[in-house]
């Protein structure tokens, strides 16, 4: 009879199972139950950490095995770290080990019994005449054959016993599981038809606080760039970015679908850098605000040509850097 373990029908929506797949997507996903496949396959449901020989079985990375294995507390390691293994494996298949484990000690027990009966009348069989014509020498003859037919029959109905001992006890564990799943169902259902019981005005306070907390999360977040950036301007981006909608359900920041502070504060910073550069060649360029002569700058021309190239570089530099970041390079 094949092996098989039981698998719950909302794995996917696990926690460590939803990390899993955020950073592997559902390639992860099955790598995942190949490697929980392997593990009760395997001698005392353990795996040598050898990441290049399975991958080459698996036919994946080993990069990648090694992260499902390691990053995402789905599987123990033994003391040495020689030997990984599933610890939700080991517990779902404990009592189907253990049932096993005691119907075949059983059966073993009444073969035993079965064999030294059959010992018993073989030796008999052996001090007696085959050839004599005695009815009682017959009958031990027959008697002994019908005992080794019985122990043939005891074998047969033992194994039987085995399997269905085994069927039984998997069904048992899945019907756990689906009473389980169906306690999480009616939790979920109930939680639903709180929300559905909320009246607008609870949902609309309830999205508010929401939209608070994220803001107070969102000004927290520009804490450690005091130092590196001036106040005033991380006031003013914090300021463009928390602005709300007409409902105060969501922040500026929140329609935007990537969203790295450090990057976003480097750009803002060379716009801002730009500006102000702009602005002072504007004020330099008005008629009379020279050095004594009418009309002309403090700076000289190639001198604010080269500010502005050099704001501009430093502006494009930014952007490139948040492209070549969003894109992974």
């Amino acid at each position: 009879m094949n092996k098989y373990f039981p698998h719950d029908c909302n794995a996917r929506s696990d926690d460590k199972i939803i990390a899993l797949r955020i950073r592997h997507g559902w390639a992860g996903f099955g790598l995942y139950f190949a490697l929980i496949e392997k593990l009760s396959d395997s001698v005392d449901y353990k795996i040598k950490a050898d990441y290049d020989l399975l991958a080459y079985d698996l036919r994946a990375e080993s990069s990648i095995i090694e992260s499902v294995i390691c990053d995402f507390g789905l599987f123990d390691f033994t003391d040495d770290k020689g030997y990984f293994f599933s610890e939700s494996l080991n517990r779902r298949l404990h009592p189907l080990i253990e049932k096993t484990k005691r119907a075949k000690n059983a059966a073993k027990e009444r073969w035993n019994k079965s064999d030294s009966k059959s010992k018993k009348v073989d030796v008999k069989t052996e001090k007696t005449d085959v050839k004599s014509e005695n009815p009682d020498v017959k009958n031990d003859n027959e008697n002994s054959i019908k005992i080794g037919e019985n122990m043939q029959m005891h074998k047969e109905a033992d194994a039987n016993a085995l399997q269905m001992h085994t069927v039984l006890d998997a069904d048992k564990i899945i019907e756990d599981n689906i009473r389980q799943d169906k306690i999480i169902i009616k939790e979920k259902l109930s939680k639903d038809s709180k929300k559905k019981n909320e009246t607008p005005e609870q949902r609309r306070a309830a999205a508010v606080a929401a939209t608070s907390k994220r803001k107070a999360e969102f000004y927290d977040s520009l804490k450690p760039y005091v130092g590196q950036y001036d106040k005033d301007m991380l006031r003013s981006f914090f300021d463009y970015w928390s602005e709300m909608n007409k409902t105060q359900t969501q922040m500026r920041v929140d329609k935007e679908p990537t969203w790295e502070v450090g990057k976003r504060l480097a750009i803002w910073f060379n716009r801002s850098k730009f500006k102000a550069d702009g602005q002072r060649n504007s004020i330099a360029n008005i008629p009379g605000n020279g050095s004594g002569q009418g009309g002309t700058s403090f700076r000289t021309d190639a001198e604010r040509k080269k500010s502005e190239r050099d704001a501009l570089g430093d502006l494009a530099n930014a952007i490139l850097q948040c492209t070549s970041s969003k894109n992974g390079v």
